[in-house]
């Protein structure tokens, strides 16, 4: 199956992107940042409530179509981001299709976050154009799009 990526650097056909890649960039944030923060109620809501689940921090996250992909990098301010057509490397690798609108630091709360969070882990109808994948595999560019 295809699947859409983008990310501000080059890479050919074929290349590799290992999974992961936003934890590590998680675990050097401040400790009072609040992306770090988000993430971490995230996890939080993860672990507790659905342990079944793929973290955040060890997961590549691709698009299910060019619309949602081409929606993310215009709604993020992206300007710079390459976009990408890829693979999944492993069929196997654990994967949940949610809405990538939710995991915001604007949530007025902790409380608010957490409720959040359960809907982001435990997705109903998510609307085309914000729907993203979470993967456990490395994904493999097959081409980079116009």
């Amino acid at each position: 199956m295809i699947y859409y990526y983008a990310c501000s650097y080059p890479l050919a056909s074929a290349s590799i992107v290992e999974k992961g890649n936003w934890g590590r960039i998680c675990r050097l944030e401040p400790l009072s940042s609040p992306r770090l923060i988000m993430e971490m109620v995230f996890e939080n809501i993860r672990l507790k409530d659905f342990p079944e689940r793929s973290s955040r921090f060890d997961c590549n996250f691709v698009c299910p179509n060019i619309a949602s992909l081409r929606h993310f990098v215009v709604s993020c301010g992206r300007p710079f981001d390459l976009l990408y057509e890829v693979e999944i490397v492993n069929s196997g690798a654990k994967m949940l299709e949610t809405d990538w609108t939710l995991p915001s630091s604007t949530h007025p709360n902790i409380k608010v976050l957490e409720e959040v969070a359960r809907r982001y882990w435990n997705p109903g109808i998510v609307e085309e154009k914000v729907r993203e994948v979470l993967t456990e595999s490395s994904i493999r560019i097959t081409k980079r799009l116009p």
